[in-house]
């Protein structure tokens, strides 16, 4: 009954109470009921981590999660071009008239005893003495007395060299005359004399003044300076002693002339086919304190231009017995037509080089094989950057008479040109390669700006040398320069590590295997140079200036013995890399992210005010000065909320670990002004920063990869309710 009794009163208070508010509602000056309320909504989340600040490509994690940052930059290549070229090389040969050789022309005259019984005759009626007694000892073929035998002159000798020439005009020639007395009585005062024919002028005259019987005698004589006549005209005079003698009239003297060694000024000849030009060379390409002993053309090119002003047809062999593909030498035939109406006839011949293999060791390697190629009598030593080739070329004879002057020459013209080798062998030189300029570096781009100091900072450069070369390298200059606050550091060395030793790679002696390259590296460090204050300059540039020295130290070996090589593409290569683990003492370095800020369902319009909190949890075992700018669509900044000075406390540092275990929550409040709330609901986005402040600053402290720094916005609304 009781328990009734207060659900009716219950109810009956409730129906008052909704009375009082219905007459309420209908008074028209009265005002509404107001209630204030206050309501925390999450409004943006941002975590900031090193990937803020540090490209992953710049970023090495250790095991330990600790972090370096890494950076790597070209700073100089040098391949085979750099340390020489192979010179386009000419061989030229020049064959004038004077080369050509007429042959050796040989005329035999025979003047018997019948002939100088019938001369006496001749000269003297038949009754003479002399010729009763040679016909008498002739018929009786006993011995009888031969009368002496005073001057006989025998003219009108005809000498016919007509098959040779018509005329020939000689800077150079020979005749050699030949007595061979087969008479049986001596010869005394033997005159002999040769004139052209059609001017009577002598050519050539002299003198045998005793040949004894069955004997020679033979004499010399020059025609230098001389025009010889197809058609001459020799006279003998010849006188004898006599004696008693068995003979018989067929017994003679003969005079046997041989003209030889002709070089020609001038000529009407008919040339018997011969070479012309015969020439053995050796050819050196010029290349300054480099003895190179093979090379494996990769390209190139063999010019060959001939030129010919005879009136016969040439033929030429060029062979270069040092350039062989398939161990066959490097041989180009070639034709010249004769030249016509005063026209040089001309061919030109080229050939591709890519693919022979050349022995520059010279003539020695040929003579090896073929024998004595110069005629020395012996195997020639080997040399460096010579080849040997032959050259022939020869004509035919076409039994024409052709006219020929001085001007007349054969020219030969050859060239290698464009030689780039794929493979060389050799002593490369001893050279020194110099190298000078700069390289951005973006290592430290997103602390410029920044107050650091980094510790235990390694720098190294390492030389990558796939060039069969030895030598080394001489830093002159390493210098680091910050453009933004022109601070610049220059590279000093405590310790005698400049220059470092390069070393030669192993030659894999095949071009279808690449070079392993030698990797040798110049470590500096805290230790050896002060190259933490480099780092610590924050740069952005580095200039820097090297010298590379080839052979350093190391004399020419024996000519064709050096064992240096280049492969193509190889190169000897530069890296600078740098090595920063983040332990720093740092300010001003500042972390950023940008994420998505909404109001949700807040009805912006109730609310009046209230406060933005700013939780922050930070493992990074520094302080920062933290910062909230709110971005409108365009990320453009409407408001920036956190007042200066503000500090998000550092996390706590495991004095055992030395790591932070623990994120270090700050909690910073922002009152929400009117204007502040009209930017609130503009905002889309939200950027947070936090810029490192290192305390104690004199103490480095280890950045790791797994530290955070958690940004959190609520906003602690106060609403009206009515």
């Amino acid at each position: 009954m009781k328990f009734l009794n207060k659900i009716v009163f219950i109810f009956l208070f409730c129906l008052h109470i909704f009375f009082l508010l219905s007459l309420n509602s209908c008074k028209k000056e009265s005002s509404e009921p107001n209630w204030d309320v206050n309501l925390l909504a999450p409004l943006a989340k941002a975590t900031l981590t090193v990937d803020n600040i540090i490209a992953d490509t710049l970023k090495k994690v250790n095991p330990d999660n600790s972090i370096s940052l890494v950076y790597q930059s070209g700073l100089y290549k040098f391949s085979l071009d750099t340390l020489f070229k192979i010179p386009d090389t000419t061989v030229n040969y020049v064959a004038k008239l004077s080369n050509l050789d007429l042959g050796t022309i040989n005329i035999t005259h025979r003047t018997s005893f019948g002939d100088i019984a019938n001369k006496d005759k001749e000269d003297n009626g038949p009754n003479s003495s002399l010729y009763q007694s040679i016909m008498n000892a002739h018929n009786s073929g006993m011995p009888t007395q031969i009368d002496p035998i005073t001057e006989q002159q025998f003219d009108s000798v005809a000498i016919d060299a007509s098959q040779y020439f018509q005329t020939v005009t000689l800077s150079q020639g020979f005749l050699d005359i030949k007595i061979d007395n087969q008479l049986p009585v001596s010869i005394t005062n033997l005159i002999f004399e040769v004139r052209n024919q059609s001017t009577n002028i002598v050519v050539v005259q002299d003198t045998f003044p005793f040949i004894s019987p069955f004997s020679q005698a033979e004499k010399t004589k020059s025609l230098a300076g001389l025009t010889v006549e197809g058609h001459m005209l020799g006279m003998v005079k010849l006188s004898s002693p006599g004696g008693e003698v068995t003979l018989d009239t067929s017994m003679a003297i003969t005079a046997q002339i041989s003209i030889y060694d002709l070089q020609v000024q001038s000529a009407i000849a008919s040339f018997p086919g011969q070479n012309v030009v015969d020439k053995k060379e050796k050819t050196a390409f010029k290349i300054n304190d480099v003895q190179l002993s093979r090379v494996l053309a990769r390209s190139g090119n063999i010019n060959i231009d001939v030129y010919n002003t005879l009136h016969e047809t040439l033929h030429f062999n060029y062979k270069v017995y040092s350039a062989t593909k398939n161990n066959i030498p490097l041989e180009i035939n070639g034709t010249i037509p004769q030249a016509f109406n005063g026209n040089v006839s001309h061919i030109s011949v080229n050939k591709n080089l890519q693919g022979y293999d050349f022995n520059l060791k010279g003539i020695g390697p040929v003579e090896q094989i073929y024998g004595d190629q110069n005629g020395n009598g012996f195997i020639d030593p080997d040399t460096v950057n010579t080849i040997f080739s032959t050259l022939v070329g020869s004509i035919d004879s076409s039994g024409n008479q052709i006219p020929l002057s001085m001007q007349d020459s054969i020219y030969f013209h050859c060239s290698f040109t464009n030689l780039s080798p794929d493979y060389v062998q050799g002593y490369l030189g001893r050279d020194t390669i110099s190298e000078s300029s700069a390289i951005e570096t973006n290592i430290l781009n997103e602390f410029v700006g920044a107050s650091l100091n980094f510790n235990d900072v390694k720098v190294s450069l390492v030389v990558s040398n796939q060039i069969g070369i030895s030598g080394k390298v001489m830093v002159n200059e390493l210098k680091a320069i910050n453009t933004s606050n022109n601070q610049s550091a220059t590279l000093s060395f405590t310790l005698p590590v400049n220059p470092f030793s390069i070393a030669k790679p192993v030659n894999p002696n095949s071009t279808l295997i690449d070079v392993t390259p030698t990797i040798n590296t110049l470590q500096l460090n805290n230790t050896n140079s002060n190259i933490n204050s480099l780092i610590n300059v924050v740069p952005n540039k580095i200039n820097y200036s090297v010298q590379v020295y080839t052979n350093y130290n190391i004399p020419p070996p024996i000519p064709g013995t050096g064992a240096d090589f280049i492969y193509y593409g190889d190169q000897i290569s530069a890296n600078l890399e740098v090595e920063v683990p983040l332990s720093v003492i740092a300010s001003n370095v500042t972390l950023c992210d940008t994420s998505t800020f909404s109001l949700g369902k807040t009805n912006t319009d109730k609310i009046t005010g209230g406060n933005l909190i700013l939780f922050v949890d930070n493992e990074f075992p520094v302080e920062a000065n933290p910062q909230v700018y709110l971005l409108d669509s365009n990320n453009a900044v409407l408001d920036i909320i956190i007042p200066s000075g503000a500090v998000v406390l550092a996390g706590d540092v495991n004095t055992t670990t030395e790591r932070v275990t623990t994120a270090k929550r700050t909690k910073i409040s922002v009152p929400i002004t009117e204007a502040r709330l009209e930017k609130l609901k503009k905002t889309k986005r939200i950027r947070a920063t936090a810029s490192f402040i290192t305390r104690p600053q004199n103490q480095h402290v280890k950045i790791y990869n797994d530290y955070t720094m958690r940004f959190k916005v609520v906003g602690d609304f106060s609403y009206k309710l009515h």
